[in-house]
């Protein structure tokens, strides 16, 4: 990642970041503040990639109430900040143009939700394809499971050996894994 990348990065994710500031380094490397919608800013550069932060009072700070809304499309949570400070990245496989930035996970998955559904509006506007969801009722927590009989055998004695359904004990099994 580059100077200007982290440069960027640093200031989104910091509590004492002025807009002014951001919004003048984000112009620097081609990004336009394209809109505004209620508190969240929207940049954008001419390769259509959309950087989105909250601004309050001017300031960059934390959303204080996050929509708890489930993403159909998987995303994976990258730590970002540096000195102890909790900043946080998210890359969707789907969507590769969104590049979106916050300060907590819960904030960074509003932010998901939020712009995936506007990525959605303008792809359908546009008449681009749109992405087939991960999630359509795909995990139901049931899975199936073929072993060899020695693991199986050994697995059952386990678990009745911990006074638990051989289900719950591969459960706990799989738990402790993760």
């Amino acid at each position: 990642m580059n100077n200007t990348k982290k440069r960027i990065e640093k200031l989104f994710n910091s509590k004492e970041s002025r807009f002014a500031e951001i919004k003048i380094i984000l112009n620097s490397v081609g990004y336009e503040l394209e809109r505004i919608r209620g508190s969240h800013h929207v940049f954008k550069n001419k390769n259509g990639e959309v950087i989105v932060f909250p601004v309050h009072g001017n300031l960059v700070k934390k959303l204080t109430n996050p929509a708890m809304k489930k993403c159909p499309y998987s995303y994976l949570v990258v730590p970002i900040g540096e000195d102890g400070e909790e900043a946080y990245k998210a890359i969707i496989p789907k969507f590769k143009n969104l590049h979106i930035m916050a300060d907590s996970p819960e904030e960074l998955h509003e932010l998901v939700v939020e712009l995936v559904v506007e990525e959605i509006v303008r792809r359908k506007k546009e008449k681009e394809q749109i992405p087939e969801p991960d999630y359509k009722g795909k995990f139901n927590g049931q899975i199936l499971i073929r072993t060899e009989p020695k693991i199986h055998e050994k697995l059952y004695f386990e678990a009745q050996a911990s006074n638990l359904s051989l289900n719950k004990y591969i459960e706990n099994r799989l738990q402790q894994e993760m």
